[in-house]
């Protein structure tokens, strides 16, 4: 496992190590809760859990909730993977409403459901559920040891400059490469080109905030979680995937997750580069003591700007999860 810019993934012990085992026991039926006997019970349990990481719904449920949850069928999911570079995930089948999130080129989902190609799946990358087109997804599997370096790179149709693009892949996207390179590009599974130099190993890791300032400009986008657009909890979600880290999708999610304070004076808070702090129903990185990096509305688009200017647009400190708490930084 490799490093970079001073920066190792997180020890055992962390809060997000916890809660990436709490995403563990939920995947592995055999160790989650006991099981209730009556329908009444399992109709309780639906009502705690959340819809948003767990596959359930009246007619159908994910066949790992049977005994939690209230349904008139359970099944086993499908696994599919993500070929397109960039897909919506809607609330509602129909596909009414706002994106709720993305699934990106590469990440794994468990399908449950498919009709008229739209598609009832959760993404193993941070257990979303949500409604999504169907065909964006295919059954070839992969074993990726790559992922995108570069903030936007184009798949290409053959290994030619002036060859058509087919896709376009964003930063942090994990890719199998195939063969051999050719003319400075190397194929990938399951299909076109990409530039090999746009590629990094995926055990190189970057620290968050460094991951934050190169997404500088780039648009609001609710539900978006990629360098094309992305949410504030999106933002903070892929910079700390690049620091080898996974995170829950949403800011409440990653409030319950990694937060360890509730703010009284956060004006006295001794904050440090990479602390995460929350406001209500908003998140970002602290880039220095003084200054915040986050993807706000306000702006309609990732900015850094001083603590003291983005609360008065989103609001006092809710919360604050310290670096160290939950992360081991190494010095460069």
């Amino acid at each position: 496992m490799r490093a970079c810019s001073g920066w190792t993934r997180p020890q055992a012990g962390s809060a997000i190590v916890i809660w990436q085992a709490r995403r563990w026991v939920r995947r592995h039926p055999s160790f989650a809760p006991r099981k209730r006997s009556s329908a009444g019970a399992a109709s309780h349990m639906s009502q705690a859990l959340d819809h948003r990481t767990h596959a359930f719904r009246p007619d159908l449920a994910d066949a790992r909730l049977q005994g939690l949850v209230a349904a008139k069928k359970f099944i086993k999911p499908t696994l599919q993977r993500c070929t397109l570079g960039r897909v919506p995930v809607y609330g509602q089948p129909d596909l009414s409403g706002p994106m709720i999130s993305e699934v990106r080129f590469g990440e794994m989902v468990d399908v449950f459901d498919v009709v008229d190609n739209i598609a009832w799946v959760q993404n193993r990358a941070d257990d979303y559920v949500g409604y999504t087109f169907a065909d964006a997804y295919g059954q070839e599997l992969c074993n990726p040891q790559h992922r995108v370096g570069v903030l936007r790179t184009f798949l290409f149709s053959a290994p030619r400059l002036k060859s058509q693009p087919i896709d376009m892949l964003t930063l942090g996207t994990l890719v199998e490469v195939m063969g051999a390179p050719e003319d400075g590009f190397v194929p990938i599974n399951p299909h076109g080109w990409i530039y090999e130099k746009h590629l990094m190993p995926t055990d190189v890791y970057y620290h968050p905030v460094e991951t934050a300032l190169r997404l500088l400009g780039v648009p609001y986008l609710w539900g978006g979680r990629s360098p094309v657009g992305c949410d504030c909890s999106g933002l903070v979600q892929l910079c700390l995937e690049l620091a080898g880290v996974q995170a829950p999708r949403d800011s409440d999610q990653q409030r319950h997750a990694l937060a360890t304070d509730v703010i009284i004076d956060w004006e006295s808070l001794p904050l440090e580069r990479g602390d995460i702090i929350f406001m209500d129903g908003h998140v970002g990185l602290m880039a220095s003591a003084f200054e915040l990096v986050h993807a706000n509305a306000h702006h309609m688009q990732v900015t850094v700007e001083p603590l003291a200017d983005a609360v008065v647009q989103a609001g006092p400190l809710v919360a604050w999860a310290s670096a160290k708490d939950f992360m081991q930084a190494v010095a460069a």
